[in-house]
């Protein structure tokens, strides 16, 4: 989902994506134009995100659509300064600070990618009057301020089991977890030993972007000291969440505004190049598309602002009205891109789809996830399933 947020009366429009350095491919023009992208496990060995070549990769070549699309800028040529804020606030916020005052100036921001990081950009960017647009679809720019009962994210190499013990001796019964696969699965063992399960009148909320059979930790980590039923125990009942990442299945051959591919397409051309560098065995990540759309929006709302009175090459940290206009032009913005079509409500959300399941018993001995529904980013209920949601042992109540 896109977010653009504005505040003190200055526009944000930030696009966050990551690569080391700049990201170029050969200028059709001499008019250089720079966005500060910002994603986190692309510039570090961060173990716990093997994503980090797909997601630039995926940069590279929407770029490289962009820059070669005669329509959109003509005589300029988009690039992207890579950051990579690791989901942590304090490295968001040194990350933003150095893309500011290491040249060139930047004109626009996209990201970031975890609300913990999120949150200090979407603060400090607008005094440099820079526009944010969010790759991933949820609202948390939107909703800080009406959060679930507890919410908790952790950064790379935080400790988990300490927060898990706080988070035992709160009075919270309803707890949204937003973190690597890694934290997630120790949170899941950590909290069955803590007696925070669904049998014990708790229920967890996962913002569950993970690969399936997450739970269980990748080579080179310390196998979980839970057993297989206990493990599936905190698993059952709980929610998960996560956006709708593809277009319908009978959409994937629909040609897009983004130089006339189709999801299908495009997905192709991605895996052909990851399969040149070696990267055979990289999924294409669910947030992809919408990394490739919130470009995309960034390119057609600067190509929008060309003949408006402003000059997009001499804009500076000082150029409210350049910046006013950016954020205006994209957020009327309406196109087909790789997530379906792209527009933008009176606040500047992306309304799109988020879905939601349950893990329940597969009547062989297993679980296997139970699809409830959909929901608009708003929050409206767009699709049910008869079976709705399941909670044998009542509905919680947070205290």
């Amino acid at each position: 989902m896109f977010i653009f947020t504005a505040m003190n009366r200055e526009w944000l429009l930030m696009i966050l994506i990551s690569a080391a350095g700049c990201r170029t491919v050969e200028a059709k023009g001499s008019k250089q134009l720079t966005l500060a992208v910002f994603m986190s496990g692309v510039l570090t060995n961060n173990s716990e995100f093997v994503g980090g070549q797909t997601y630039l990769t995926s940069l590279d070549l929407t770029l490289e659509l962009l820059n070669n699309d005669s329509r959109l800028l003509p005589g300029y040529f988009l690039n992207a300064s890579i950051a990579d804020p690791r989901c942590v606030s304090t490295d968001a916020t040194r990350g933003l600070f150095e893309q500011i005052i290491k040249p060139p100036t930047k004109i626009m921001i996209i990201g970031a990618d975890c609300s913990v990081s999120s949150a200090p950009i979407a603060a400090l960017a607008p005094y440099w009057n820079l526009v944010q647009t969010l790759a991933r679809l949820r609202s948390t720019l939107e909703t800080l301020n009406h959060q679930p009962a507890l919410e908790f994210t952790f950064a790379t190499g935080e400790n988990t089991e300490s927060i898990v013990h706080s988070l035992s001796q709160s009075s919270g019964r309803i707890i949204f977890v937003d973190t690597y696969q890694i934290h997630a699965a120790e949170i899941l063992c950590q909290s069955y030993h803590r007696g925070l399960t669904p049998k014990n009148g708790y229920i967890w909320i996962y913002f569950a972007w993970y690969p399936i059979g997450w739970w269980v930790l990748p080579k080179g980590y310390s196998p979980l000291p839970c057993s297989a039923a206990e493990i599936q125990e905190m698993l059952q009942y709980n929610i998960y969440i996560n956006y709708q990442p593809y277009v319908p299945t009978n959409e994937l051959n629909v040609s897009t505004d983004i130089q006339g591919l189709s999801r299908a397409q495009f997905d192709q051309i991605l895996q052909d190049r990851l399969t040149k560098i070696h990267a055979t065995g990289l999924p294409l990540l669910d947030d992809v598309p919408y990394i490739v759309d919130a470009i995309w929006a960034a390119g057609l709302g600067l190509n929008a602002t060309l003949g408006q009175n402003v000059s997009l090459e001499d804009f500076t940290y000082d150029s409210r009205n350049a910046s006013a206009l950016i954020y205006q032009n994209t957020k009327n913005l309406k196109f087909r891109g790789m997530t379906g079509i792209v527009s933008f409500d009176a606040n500047g959300g992306r309304t799109g789809m988020v879905r939601y399941f349950q893990y329940r018993s597969n009547g062989s001995g297993g679980i296997a996830g139970h699809m409830i529904g959909f929901a608009s980013s708003s929050g409206s209920v767009l699709f049910e399933h008869e079976l709705s949601y399941i909670f044998p042992y009542g509905i919680p109540i947070d205290e």
